[in-house]
């Protein structure tokens, strides 16, 4: 999966405006460690609802809110913890027998093949959940 400009595909859905990005933009310089979308959350730029719809489009990915009520599965049930923290997926539920795995980085191809590997050990399937 390429490298996605996620502010000029906020911009082109009508997300956010080029002038919010440009702010955004100027913030990450700043904190140079924060992901884009982390920002725009921060300063609250867009509805968080809209933001987690729209950059699940964008990543081929389901964008949603976790609850704690919505974590049915012990993380560890399925890979070790020190996995969990390098690849930044959490295992949280079980649906229809596939594991639903939120992903802060979807578009990390290398920590989604580990994630699916370790979760074929266990006889299930992935679903790529996109959080912020």
């Amino acid at each position: 999966m390429p490298k996605i400009p996620v502010g000029l595909e906020l911009v082109k859905r009508g997300v956010l405006t080029d002038t919010e990005v440009k702010k955004a933009l100027e913030y990450q310089v700043l904190h140079p460690g924060m992901r884009l979308v982390d920002i725009i959350e921060k300063l609250e730029l867009t509805d968080r609802k809209l933001l987690l719809e729209e950059t699940g489009k964008i990543f081929g990915a389901e964008g949603i809110d976790i609850r704690p009520e919505d974590i049915t599965v012990t993380l560890t049930e399925y890979y070790p913890l020190d996995i969990a923290k390098i690849t930044k997926a959490i295992p949280f539920a079980v649906s229809n027998g596939r594991l639903r795995v939120a992903f802060s980085r979807p578009n990390d191809e290398e920590s989604m093949k580990k994630i699916k590997l370790l979760a074929l050990r266990k006889r299930s399937n992935i679903r790529t959940i996109l959080y912020i």
